[in-house]
């Protein structure tokens, strides 16, 4: 019976945890109408030399549980859930993770993936974030995916497996601005839909795809998640894990990177480090941008999308901004471009952030290159021959024409037989150095943008 296989699977879930010195807070909770089991998992931490006991409420669905005795996948997988958990119930809030664009999240998940009603190949799951410290702000979510990028991209959508990708998915969400948060209370019946997408990798595998963040990136968000998690949450010294395989695999790198950069950031004096190099609390440094930090979940919450130091579509003719033509098989460099635009300050225009499910695509590409500064084309072998790179070069080279000033910017990618009319405008050449490439492009949008400015007064 379905009943005695699930309680089987309870007594490994239960021994696992006595094995990672873990549990349950409170006797199990079994939810019929979602067949999944709630518990509290607990842990004894110690917290500046103190033994605190501390839990998150967790669900798991009957189907994991019954099949666990039987898959050793699941049983491994379960192992480093609970390790991600022991080290993540040290934060004074063990479910609130932190965004690129410096946003203080809780998101609570409603177990198990089900299948989309109207028809559709796919599966969604709901996820209720709430702003934090404004926890009267919340979006509530349904995080899709079609089944056919289900086989693909991962083996299972058990919830041990699944929580990272869904997590993240909402994090992005939020960072693209395609996130509204209401009052508590006063959320639209319908929800809002976050899709996890894919993207195709060098080494010919397809991995669900998230932020390719630089390594200045990725030191600012850790500022950000020590403030947040750590002192805002307690007090100076109150600690915050610095090495979430979560945020490694929303940020695009590996824990021990995020744990490498941390020791630079404790080098130039931002953050105090713990000995393990897993946890790290604010320095008087730190403490010093905290008005930053205020100001950017201030500006989450009058409708601000973006954090203030990263302004993604930024087009109030202050901040340059560009919009980026690539085709489809160099969507992986085309993103970390962007993203590493954006981490510049440059108001950046890129297709997955602001191309909805049901909008025109000619009209939305044609408003942007109308309403950006510059167009960055990706030249490859693959773009020049796209027809749709050749439609928004074609009516970027007419804006440029008519503006009489340099509106498009020439990025090499790979040796590839350039149009004619870009063939004596000079490129920022990747194939080589991206870091010399990259710093050549911004120097050459911000110094047209003086230019541009200067004309237009």
């Amino acid at each position: 019976m379905l009943e005695d296989e699930v309680r089987e699977g309870m007594q490994i879930l239960q021994k696992t945890l006595v094995a990672a010195k873990m549990g349950f807070l409170s006797p199990p909770q079994f939810l019929s109408k979602r067949e999944v089991v709630r518990v509290v998992i607990s842990a004894n931490v110690e917290i500046d030399g103190q033994m605190l006991y501390r839990g998150r409420n967790v669900e798991f669905s009957y189907e994991f549980l019954s099949d666990l005795p039987g898959t050793p996948e699941y049983q491994k997988a379960l192992e480093t859930h609970l390790k991600s958990l022991a080290y993540r119930l040290r934060n004074p809030r063990p479910s609130e993770h932190v965004t690129l664009s410096g946003i203080p999240v809780d998101v609570e998940i409603e177990w198990p993936f089900s299948r989309a009603r109207d028809g559709r190949d796919a599966l969604f799951v709901w996820a209720s974030c709430k702003l934090i410290p404004a926890e009267n702000r919340e979006a509530k979510l349904t995080v899709n995916i079609t089944r056919t990028l289900q086989v693909i991209a991962v083996p299972s959508f058990v919830e041990v497996i699944t929580e990272s990708l869904v997590m993240n998915a909402a994090r992005k969400a939020i960072d693209a601005g395609s996130v509204k948060f209401y009052e508590a209370g006063k959320h639209p019946q319908e929800l809002q839909r976050v899709t996890l997408s894919t993207a195709d990798y060098d080494d010919g595998s397809r991995r669900f795809n998230f932020a390719m963040c630089d390594e200045r990136s990725i030191k600012e968000f850790l500022k950000r998640k020590v403030y947040w998690l750590g002192f805002r949450e307690g007090i100076a010294t109150t600690q915050a894990w610095i090495a979430d395989p979560y945020d490694a695999q929303y940020l695009g790198t590996t824990q021990q990177r995020l744990k490498q950069l941390a020791q630079l950031l404790a080098a130039q004096g931002f953050i105090h480090v713990d000995s393990t190099g897993d946890f790290a609390f604010c320095s008087e440094q730190l403490l010093k941008d905290a008005d930053i930090f205020e100001q950017e979940l201030s500006a989450k919450l009058q409708g601000t999308v973006t954090r203030l130091e990263h302004p993604v579509g930024v087009r109030d003719g202050s901040t340059p901004s560009a919009f980026i033509s690539y085709s489809s098989h160099d969507r992986g460099f085309a993103q970390k471009l962007a993203q590493d635009l954006k981490a510049r300050n440059l108001g950046v225009w890129f297709d997955q952030w602001e191309i909805k499910v049901g909008d025109s695509l000619i009209t939305k590409i044609g408003k942007g290159i109308r309403e950006n500064d510059f167009l960055i084309v990706v030249l490859s072998a693959k773009s020049v021959q796209s027809e749709w790179v050749k439609k928004e070069l074609n009516e970027a080279m007419q804006k440029e024409i008519r503006e009489k000033r340099v509106v498009v910017l020439p990025v090499l990618l790979e040796a590839c037989e350039l149009p004619p009319f870009l063939s004596d405008k000079r490129h920022a050449d990747f194939s080589k150095n991206y870091e010399a490439a990259l710093e050549e492009l911004v120097e050459a949008i911000r110094s047209h943008h003086r230019d541009l400015a200067k004309t237009n007064t």
